[in-house]
């Protein structure tokens, strides 16, 4: 049990979204939202390749601005939908 409870908080310091999904136990309502909301799927399709390492490439103006749209999008978002579950 202890290295069950150190294993989900070592998953939680990470850089993972799809992880940090996981752990939150939001991956069926963000997969049921997916299936409903195409701009959605968009955006998180965009911002889940985003890494701890992958801050340090060089991007385009466009690419940056296509991470930065999928994020903070209102209502669509990845942040948005994050803060709902707050």
């Amino acid at each position: 049990m202890i290295f069950a409870a150190k294993d989900f908080l070592n998953n939680c310091w990470i850089h993972d979204l799809e992880k940090l999904v996981e752990n939150a136990d939001l991956k069926v309502d963000r997969d049921g939202l997916s299936s409903t909301n195409k701009a959605f799927q968009g955006y998180w399709a965009v911002a889940k390749d985003w890494t701890e390492k992958s801050r340090y490439d060089v991007k385009t103006e466009s690419q940056a601005k296509e991470l930065i749209e999928a994020i903070t999008h209102e209502p669509d978002g990845v942040l948005p939908w994050i803060r709902k579950h707050w």
